[in-house]
């Protein structure tokens, strides 16, 4: 976590993170603690390329580094400067709205062309959460435990398929062209309608490489 920290601080409005708790095999590396709220979704094991045998593991817009799309840690800030070296095709924008009355957020999102590409191209929509307050280990404290531990960047939800929602079968033909679609996202009661925010990530459909990403406020 702070080395995904350190690099989002050092790349300001360049690097999105986004912690994924998926089960993966009998669930000790991600499991909760007794009493501490689960972060573990069902359906994010299927936005992993493979599964982790240890953690922290990452992986970088689902690119291979080294032969290899799940990352070493020491590896993390050397794949993301190769990254953000790149030109994406589409932007992205979020603009989210808070329904009091529903307790819920209307979620308009849309994609402009930078460039022609003939990419099919998908869009995956999820909501992460911060400040979760929860027990966690750490290796760094004396008791090798952190009671009050805050997490940040949880995924809590996919909104799309975890395949993503096609936005472009054929790619785009010029600069300009858009696609627009909203969302409706209640919310569940254990999440803090402050904390939440909305992340999406543009990748190519066949190759799963994301190609640009973005997140906002829930709660604007």
């Amino acid at each position: 976590a702070e080395t995904a920290k350190s690099i989002s601080n050092s790349n300001p409005g360049r690097v999105e993170v986004l912690a994924v708790y998926p089960h993966i095999g009998s669930g000790v590396l991600t499991n909760p603690w007794d009493g501490n709220d689960t972060l573990v979704l069902p359906e994010a094991i299927d936005l992993l390329v493979a599964e982790p045998t240890t953690l922290p593991r990452g992986m970088v817009d689902n690119i291979d580094f080294d032969g290899n799309k799940i990352i070493d840690e020491l590896n993390w800030s050397t794949a993301v400067s190769n990254q953000i070296t790149k030109t994406t095709p589409v932007n992205l924008e979020i603009v989210s709205q808070w329904i009091s009355s529903e307790d819920k957020a209307r979620i308009q999102i849309k994609a402009v062309a930078n460039q022609a590409t003939s990419r099919k191209l998908s869009w995956v929509i999820g909501i992460m959460e911060d400040k979760i307050v929860g027990k966690q280990s750490d290796s760094r404290l004396s008791g090798g435990i952190a009671e009050e531990y805050e997490f940040e960047h949880v995924l809590r939800q996919v909104i799309t398929s975890t395949s993503g929602d096609i936005i472009a079968e054929q790619g785009f033909t010029s600069p300009g062209q858009t696609r627009e679609k909203h969302y409706f996202v209640p919310r569940k009661s254990k999440w803090k309608k402050e904390n939440l925010k909305c992340i999406v990530w543009v990748m190519d459909s066949d190759t799963k490489e994301v190609l640009t990403v973005t997140s906002a406020k829930l709660v604007p």
